[in-house]
């Protein structure tokens, strides 16, 4: 079965900038599985250890290699669903990181791009690989979160777009439903200016954010509620035209219809991380 373990941070300051981290071990030589996963508007680090790792723009797959040490990806998949496969033993370390909270571990070039959704990160950070390598070898969920929150406060440094950091906030609120001219406008900034932050730091334009804010509340709505709601709903509650809005918009984001990703997901950890697995098909 794949179970992922999740644990949060300690630390208040970095409770701001990193959601969870997240801990995938399979020691099975024979084991396969894929799933799709599926945009978000938080941005990943994921460290494989001993891992051949194929990228490609709609999947990646992961096979056990012995003679590889340690790869790390940033992720920032704000577009369209991807799918992955996992082939034999599999040791994996992932940082989720809130929205701008990794520019808050940044200092110098910034890696995130708008026209790239995946970047290895090898020897980026000074010492990262040395501690990701402590993190796997150590057994306790609690120490390993301990040891990624002492060596990411070692590292944090002040990110000071404060407007940018409200208007994200503002549009999670809202979850998604609220307009770039009433934004421009409450904070006094040109919306020409306020495109080229969400660019620039999110590596996305601020429609694109909105969009897949929206998406994700409405997914997070119907995962985490018993009596689930109908589509007509969820059209309703996330602000959608009508549900034939709610449709399109869905398969443009995870190009199948929304019964055939919302009856399927699987919460594969112990918060909103949802994985569409081919083995429960």
């Amino acid at each position: 079965m794949l179970e992922v373990l999740q644990s949060t941070p300690q630390i208040s300051s970095l409770q701001q900038c990193i959601d969870n981290y997240y801990f995938l071990r399979i020691d099975e030589p024979s084991f396969e599985e894929s799933f799709t996963h599926f945009p978000h508007f938080r941005t990943t680090i994921n460290v494989y250890q001993n891992a051949e790792i194929e990228i490609r723009r709609d999947s990646r797959t992961i096979c056990h290699n012995q003679n590889k040490r340690l790869d790390t990806i940033f992720t920032n998949n704000i577009s369209h669903a991807k799918k992955a496969f996992l082939r034999g033993p599999i040791n994996i370390i992932g940082n989720s990181f809130r929205p701008l909270g990794i520019n808050h571990f940044l200092s110098g070039t910034s890696f995130i791009k708008a026209d790239e959704s995946v970047v290895l990160l090898n020897n980026y950070w000074k010492g990262f690989e040395e501690n990701m390598s402590a993190v796997f070898a150590c057994t306790s969920i609690q120490a390993k979160t301990e040891m990624l929150d002492e060596y990411f406060a070692s590292i944090y440094c002040p990110f000071d777009q404060n407007i940018l950091k409200a208007i994200v906030v503002e549009i999670i609120l809202a979850k998604g439903a609220i307009q770039v001219k009433i934004l421009a406008n409450k904070y006094e900034i040109n919306r020409r200016t306020l495109l080229r932050m969400f660019n620039k730091h999110l590596g996305c334009s601020i429609s694109d954010f909105k969009q897949v804010v929206r998406f994700r509340c409405a997914v997070d709505n119907y995962q985490r509620n018993a009596a689930k709601p109908s589509f007509t709903e969820l059209s309703y509650n996330h602000n959608y035209y009508d549900q034939s809005d709610f449709i399109k918009h869905f398969k443009m984001l995870t190009k199948e219809i929304p019964r055939e990703v919302l009856t399927k997901m699987t919460t594969v950890g112990n918060q909103d991380l949802y994985w569409k697995l081919k083995s429960k098909q």
